[in-house]
């Protein structure tokens, strides 16, 4: 990047997903990509035949070879500002839950430890979300912000409606990870954690959804965050485990919240100090 100032690159951020698509492309192509915004981009150099377009072919193999957890840690270690979206379900936070919620931790994180206070990390989460309403209303919910990275929790809402339809579930979850990806954004799938169930029956579901949340991460490459794992592991070896949810066992606590919170940062593998 030379000695482009933040401000010189600001605008990739700020960027269609093609439009900083094709910007990565031409970095990794030794091509300049820190030129303003405005400035026209020639298509010429890419045209089939061309040799820029040799390369630029060349570049998407590499690219598409880098994992979805490499081009994540690429995009935190490049001092370009960056935009966190988490989507999905909320978990039904609220102050008398937890004095904070995993997103707002997570934030802490990015913003301070980590000192990029030019990120914008946002929250477009809601209760009882659904994978159909979100794509219903993807442009709204989640492209408008244009995001670098989206962070969706698919919720227990997938799984309490009525005519539960798990393959209905899995494909509109495939859908909508292809969508983001095509607009350029980097998507990370979250289990949730191990909420009590109120039947057996939707115990059964919870399970089906964990396990398509892993399945559609697995087909489509991109990073998981196990919650639901994670927590059962810490289950088997700390007795404490109990303090992550209220007493319904619906709600994480201020314990549960950062546990969240550490699970995604330890997943991403993020450079803490």
């Amino acid at each position: 990047m030379g000695n482009a100032s933040l401000t010189d690159v600001y605008p990739v951020a700020a960027a269609s997903g093609r439009r900083r698509r094709l910007l990565a492309l031409r970095s990794a192509a030794g091509i300049d990509a820190t030129a303003p915004l405005d400035e026209p981009v020639s298509t010429t150099e890419f045209l089939p035949g061309s040799s820029q377009a040799q390369t630029s072919d060349a570049v998407s193999v590499e690219v598409e070879l880098e994992s979805a957890l490499d081009r994540i840690k690429r995009l935190v270690d490049d001092p370009a500002p960056r935009t966190w979206l988490f989507a999905g379900d909320s978990l039904g936070f609220g102050s008398k839950h937890a004095k904070r919620g995993w997103i707002e931790h997570f934030s802490d994180v990015i913003r301070g430890h980590l000192s990029r206070s030019l990120d914008v990390v946002l929250d477009t989460t809601t209760d009882e979300a659904r994978c159909d309403r979100l794509l219903r209303n993807l442009d709204w919910r989640i492209l408008r912000f244009q995001p670098d990275i989206v962070i969706l929790m698919p919720g227990p809402g997938e799984v309490s409606q009525l005519g539960f339809d798990a393959a209905r579930l899995h494909e509109a979850l495939s859908t909508l990870v292809e969508r983001l990806r095509e607009d350029g954004c980097e998507v990370v799938l979250c289990t949730l954690p191990p909420l009590q169930s109120t039947s057996d029956e939707l115990a059964e579901r919870l399970e089906t959804l964990a396990a398509h949340v892993r399945d559609v991460a697995a087909a489509t490459q991109m990073v998981l965050v196990d919650h639901a794992e994670r927590w059962r592991i810490t289950a088997e070896t700390d007795p404490t485990t109990a303090r992550l949810l209220d007493k319904s066992g619906t709600r994480p606590t201020q314990h549960g919240h950062q546990k969240l919170a550490r699970n995604l940062i330890r997943t991403l593998e993020l450079p803490l100090q």
